[in-house]
């Protein structure tokens, strides 16, 4: 609810910037609840019914802009874990001290959050799954850019 309640402050703002025509794009909005929060829920119904239950919270309670596309990026988890390790020994993360994330360093909550958000892409409208990982190798930020860009001109088209 917290992050719901954080999104609704900045609402009215998003509004007018979508109002005035920009184009917003946000990391970590409604979708990164769906993931994280419906991967917590093992069992498909309720996790169904939590799915609903926030959607209607963040787009009619709290009336947040609904996206018009998600993109997902998709890593496997032994690629994300690989990152994780990477950025904690490169000291982009100081302010963890020797502590880890508490999300990063469960590995079935990261597992299940992965399933959750490959059922979201394969089942909701507006998601667009991007595989950022091919034969075992992470693509570069680049192609993953030019991907996603090649996309959204293929919606603003339509």
């Amino acid at each position: 609810m917290l992050y719901a309640a954080d999104r609704f402050e900045s609402r009215d703002e998003i509004k007018k910037w979508l109002k005035d025509g920009y184009i917003i794009i946000a990391n970590r909005y409604a979708s990164a609840n769906q993931i994280h929060q419906g991967g917590k829920i093992a069992n498909t119904k309720k996790r169904e019914s939590f799915l609903k239950w926030l959607a209607e919270m963040e787009y009619e309670i709290f009336k947040i802009p609904k996206p018009n596309v998600i993109f997902y990026l998709s890593v496997p988890i032994p690629v994300v874990l690989k990152l994780i390790k990477e950025r904690n020994n490169n000291g982009k993360r100081s302010y963890l001290g020797k502590k880890q994330d508490v999300h990063e360093k469960d590995v079935s909550f990261l597992e299940n959050s992965r399933k959750t958000a490959l059922w979201l892409a394969k089942t909701q409208k507006g998601w667009i799954k991007i595989e950022c990982v091919k034969n075992g190798i992470l693509n570069t930020r680049e192609n993953i850019h030019k991907e996603i860009y090649e996309k959204i001109k293929k919606i603003i088209k339509k």
